[in-house]
């Protein structure tokens, strides 16, 4: 009821603020790390081949602001109310084309299995924005499997006696996940990996829903989790 509304209202209130924090900071950090990496970059092209213990922490140093420049891009990107630009889309068009990108730099143990159900209805969706929100899972899925196992990518029809969905279920036979991390992984800043910055699911699950739609994940036997996104069809 009116208590509910509120603490949307409240939220949407320090989304927009922590949105308009973010983008200042980010403004504030991302000059200074253009500069550094500029000179890192420079002095290790200086160096040539003398030095090579010089030169490998200088890769490092380049390696690390790239990872701040992604952080700064997740926590702005979080933090920007998402407004889908909808166009019709074939879900597993887009699918086909965002893993033929990714194939080639998988880790070589890591094999990508694709279950795409053929009648799917088109949908009406923003490509780039769900492209993103899949690209979050399907890394997140890589990482949980390591060096070696499977990443499934299925897509089928689910109809409902409201209306039909379209589901997406990225699956991987990594170690699944504890009962507890479940409730919490789509929060922002939940994360267990070391370099991860807790937001890439929070960003799925907010573009999942400015579209309509929902996410959730379960553990699978024998071992192993399935993220499901559901997108509401079309209604025509």
């Amino acid at each position: 009821g009116e208590v509910h509304l509120r603490a949307r209202q409240e939220q949407r209130r320090r989304l927009a603020l922590l949105g308009t924090m973010a983008a200042g900071v980010a403004h504030e950090v991302r000059n200074p790390l253009a500069s550094i990496k500029g000179a890192a970059q420079f002095v290790e092209k200086d160096l040539g081949e003398s030095k090579p213990e010089s030169r490998e922490y200088l890769k490092l140093l380049v390696g690390e602001v790239d990872r701040l420049n992604g952080v700064i891009e997740d926590f702005l990107t979080f933090a920007r109310p998402f407004e889908p630009r909808r166009q019709e889309l074939l879900l597993n068009r887009l699918l086909e084309d965002f893993l033929k990108l990714q194939t080639p730099s998988l880790p070589p143990g890591v094999r990508v299995e694709r279950l795409l159900d053929e009648d799917l209805p088109p949908l009406e969706g923003d490509p780039d924005l769900l492209r993103h929100a899949v690209a979050n899972i399907f890394k997140n899925a890589v990482e949980a499997v390591g060096g070696e196992g499977a990443v499934t990518v299925r897509t089928r029809t689910l109809t409902g006696t409201l209306r039909s969905c379209v589901a997406v279920e990225i699956s991987d036979t990594g170690p699944g996940i504890k009962l507890d991390e479940a409730e919490r992984i789509f929060q922002p800043f939940t994360t267990t990996k070391a370099k991860g910055t807790g937001l890439g699911l929070a960003i799925a699950k907010r573009i999942v829903e400015a579209h309509g739609g929902q996410i959730g994940v379960e553990n699978v036997l024998p071992h192993g989790c399935r993220f499901t996104i559901l997108l509401p069809t079309r209604t025509s």
